[in-house]
This record gives C-alpha cells, structure tokens and sequence, in this order.
C-alpha cells in the first residue's frame, strides 16, 4: 500500500486473517492494533510497555502475559482465551471506530498546522 508522500509501507495488521497480534506492548504497536481493531496479547518487557499492556487489559480489547510467567502453556493458553471469545473482537473494532471517528482528516490537520507555523513565520505566541 502507498501512503501518500511516504516510504511504501506493509500494514499487516490491516489484514482481515489478522485475529490477534502478539505484541510487547509498546505505545506504537498497541496504537495500530487499535487502529486496525485487532485484539492483543502483551507481553511487556520494559518502558511503557506495562501501562499500555494493562491499559488494553483494562478497556477488554487486550489480555496481559508478565513476562516472568511467560511458558509456552500461558501463551496458548491466552491466545484461546483471545480467539475464542469474542468480546476482543468486538472491543477491539468498538475502539478502532472511536480513534477513526475525527472531524478533520489526520493527515489535512498536520499540513494546516505545517503552514501555519509557515505563514507565520513561525508558531511564537
């Protein structure tokens, strides 16, 4: 897919057969899973990791998997947990149509405020 004035970029969370995504947790990741409405099982290892993971666990589009405890068991066990109950889903796409919903195109608001802070030869108040 191209995106517009960028590097050409894979969206693979953008693919329906997506039905989780197995992240650290980072803010970047969980942002696209949102985005994309596909529920996660986190596995937080550092930084904000661990508030984005239970922030996901918290609005039920995420579950969390400490690192410490991770086996090969739990894994399994919290990916069936994820796949087979569909509230994840839901939750997950429930989410991703209230990040969608904006009255003004992401992309339009950025190069307004690029040419703002150009027409006024700066952005000083």
């Amino acid at each position: 897919m191209d995106i517009p004035g960028f590097a050409r970029k894979v969206l693979i969370l953008a693919h329906p057969n997506i039905m989780v995504f197995i992240t650290h947790g980072g803010l970047g990741s969980t942002m696209e899973a949102i985005h994309h409405g596909v529920p996660i099982v986190a596995i937080p290892v550092m930084s904000d990791q661990k508030m984005n993971a239970y922030s996901s666990e918290r609005a039920g589009y995420g579950v969390v998997l400490p690192f410490t405890e991770l086996t090969e068991g739990k894994l399994d066990s919290f990916l069936q947990e994820v796949l087979t109950n569909p509230k994840y889903r839901e939750l997950a796409k429930h989410r991703s149509l209230i990040m969608k919903d904006r009255q003004v195109d992401p992309l339009k608001n950025a190069v307004y405020w690029v040419e703002y802070v150009i027409r006024h030869n700066g952005a000083d108040t």
